[in-house]
């Protein structure tokens, strides 16, 4: 009874420090609206797959995990709001060093974005 009591104990415990692991080590995109704007949805077309991330509200941030990716090379990203293209533009997205990369997404309260790839 004890041998089965640590051995649920060992894999609960393991299951939670995989949980850390896949939070902190996975390529994620992170946005965040700081304009008075709502965007409908933000793209971002990576090498080998595509993100959405929609509606953002104003003063909202958002976070979403990413598959690594299988081929490398330029990514290009949109902002879309009212059924219009409110901006867009491209970024290198390189093969090596994928895991602990965040993609850093900022909608600056004049319209304008930032983004910035780290990792």
């Amino acid at each position: 009874m004890r041998n089965m009591l640590l051995v649920t104990v060992a894999i609960v415990l393991l299951g939670g420090i995989a949980a850390v692991v896949y939070h902190f080590a996975s390529p994620k995109v992170e946005l965040q609206n700081l304009s008075q704007q709502t965007v409908d949805e933000f793209r971002l077309q990576l090498p080998s797959s595509r993100v959405t991330i929609g509606p953002i509200a104003p003063g909202e941030f958002e976070r979403i995990y990413l598959s690594p990716q299988s081929h490398g090379g330029e990514a290009q990203y949109s902002l879309w709001s009212g059924g219009k293209q409110i901006g867009s533009g491209s970024l290198h997205y390189s093969l090596s060093g994928q895991l602990f990369r965040k993609v850093t997404v900022v909608i600056r309260s004049n319209g304008s974005v930032g983004i910035d790839v780290s990792g």
